[in-house]
């Protein structure tokens, strides 16, 4: 903003004293421009607090390359995105709370899995357990059955 009150190199203010000068001496040739002069010198005035209000800006705002240069880049990748998923920032973000969604399903379902192979490991070990129960029953049975067999057989004898 201060560049433009510059212009090529002058002040906006030193080309409006330029101008309330020309314009005074026009008025002493007696060209009734009074009303010319007194714009002018109400606009340098005015230009003048203007570039005063613009320096003291400048002052106060410091130029950080790399934060300027960090904040360009975020832009090209908003944009890239934008041009990628619809051309607009509302399309980025519908995308973005879609994977957002995607990443809470494949998480709860990731729970799921390890919900089922605990329980899975569970139910093995109490399968597992009745089955020796069911082998030792069945041991007990067959020794019994062999006496009962063996006693028969020596009673046909």
């Amino acid at each position: 903003a201060r560049g433009a009150l510059g212009g090529d190199g002058e002040s906006g203010s030193v080309a409006l004293a330029r101008a309330v000068r020309a314009v005074r001496e026009l008025a002493a040739l007696g060209i009734g421009v009074t009303e010319t002069v007194d714009s002018l010198e109400q606009a340098r005035v005015l230009t003048e607090d203007a570039e005063r209000s613009l320096d003291a800006l400048a002052d106060r705002v410091q130029a950080d390359p790399a934060r300027l240069e960090d904040v360009e880049s975020r832009l090209a990748v908003i944009e890239r995105l934008a041009r990628k998923f619809g051309g607009s920032l509302a399309s980025v973000l519908d995308h973005r709370r879609d994977l957002a969604n995607e990443q809470e399903q494949l998480i709860a379902a990731e729970d799921g899995i390890a919900r089922l192979e605990a329980e899975e490991g569970t139910r093995a070990a109490a399968f597992v357990a009745v089955a020796e129960e069911l082998s030792a029953r069945r041991r007990e049975a067959a020794q019994g059955f062999a006496r009962e067999v063996e006693g028969v057989l020596r009673r046909l004898a």
